[in-house]
């Protein structure tokens, strides 16, 4: 029975969307959900940031450097520890 266990964790492939959330969770002292909470704050940060732009309240300019900014952030966030997220939080 464990020779068929250890045959079937073998075979186990992690999704590669995964890998972040799985370096997050290692990474972070409270885990899963800081980190959510966090990418969830900044892709809502970023639909409002295009609804101004759609409604023509900033410009064209002022939406792409916050879109960058943000992109940057969500790609960085799972390297980022608790503190430094309440730090750069938009």
């Amino acid at each position: 029975m464990e020779e068929q266990v250890s045959q079937i964790v073998k075979q186990l492939v992690i999704p590669a969307e995964w890998h972040e959330l799985i370096l997050a969770y290692y990474l972070n002292d409270k885990g899963m959900s800081e980190f959510e909470l966090h990418s969830f704050n900044l892709r809502q940060e970023l639909t409002r940031q295009r609804e101004l732009f759609k409604r023509g309240h900033i410009t064209q300019a002022e939406y792409e450097q916050a879109f960058l900014y943000i992109d940057r952030q969500l790609r960085l966030s799972w390297l980022l520890t608790s503190s430094d997220w309440n730090n750069r939080l938009l």
